[in-house]
């Protein structure tokens, strides 16, 4: 609560001494953005038999019905941006912040095979081709801060589509950081991914955040279902890495 020696319990008493009933639409305006104890405040200063007691009263609570309404409101919006989870499978897939999608994925390999799968060309054409009909017939990277990459995928039909980024940061084993833009981009913009890689126990578990330069470019994306193609694309990862961690055998050899 406010006392009268300040600004507003100044101008507030002198409304009040000066005949409310002469300044009750300024007052009503001016507090608006009042709080309670403000209101209850002027309440006591004008009188709390009066009428006009009686409708200011009637205002605050029908203010601050208003507020309430528009803090749930504004709740609900956060949450719904924070944390629309899909779970395709073993993928997950969230949001962080306004422009941020998450995705993560545990697979039962060591970490350096996962690396390797997501940078040598002859491992990342056998998985990542999205849902069934594409294949990849350009898969070009140069490994290096600065460095490159080109991917081109073509469909059974005959489509085809490509993108590619430059690496920006390069920690072997660990972390990925690069841009990515599409030839004919279906989002505006160009994204920042970051890729970390965690090894506990011989699983490794993958963390993949996209930056998109807008919300509204992010939410695109997300209605375009694109973890589908994503979770097709690790699914066949899945068998790629068992076949990389099994031991191969010459013929007529017996394993030992």
């Amino acid at each position: 609560m406010f006392g009268t020696t300040s600004t507003r319990g100044s101008l507030l008493v002198n409304m009040v001494l000066s005949g409310y009933a002469a300044y009750r639409t300024q007052l009503l305006c001016y507090l608006k953005s009042c709080g309670r104890e403000e209101w209850h405040t002027v309440n006591l200063w004008v009188g709390l038999d009066s009428p006009d007691s009686c409708l200011a009263g009637r205002a605050w609570r029908k203010n601050s019905k208003h507020r309430v309404s528009k803090e749930k409101k504004s709740a609900r919006t956060k949450r719904s941006r924070r944390s629309p989870m899909k779970d395709t499978g073993t993928l997950k897939l969230t949001t962080g912040g306004d422009r941020e999608i998450v995705m993560t994925r545990a697979f039962d390999a060591r970490r350096t095979l996962v690396f390797d799968a997501f940078t040598k060309p002859e491992l990342v054409k056998q998985w990542l081709l999205g849902p069934p009909g594409w294949s990849m017939p350009m898969c070009e990277i140069d490994l290096r801060v600065g460095g490159a990459y080109r991917y081109v995928w073509r469909h059974s039909s005959g489509k085809e589509m490509g993108m590619g980024g430059v690496y920006r940061e390069i920690v072997p084993q660990e972390r990925l950081i690069y841009t990515e833009l599409f030839d004919e981009a279906w989002y505006p913009g160009e994204s920042l991914i970051t890729a970390t890689l965690v090894e506990r126990g011989g699983r490794t578990t993958m963390t993949t955040t996209i930056l998109y330069v807008s919300s509204e470019a992010r939410d695109a994306v997300l209605k375009s279902g694109m973890e589908r193609g994503v979770a097709a694309s690790y699914d066949r990862l899945v068998g790629l890495l068992a076949s990389l961690a099994t031991p191969v055998t010459e013929k007529g050899a017996s394993p030992s």
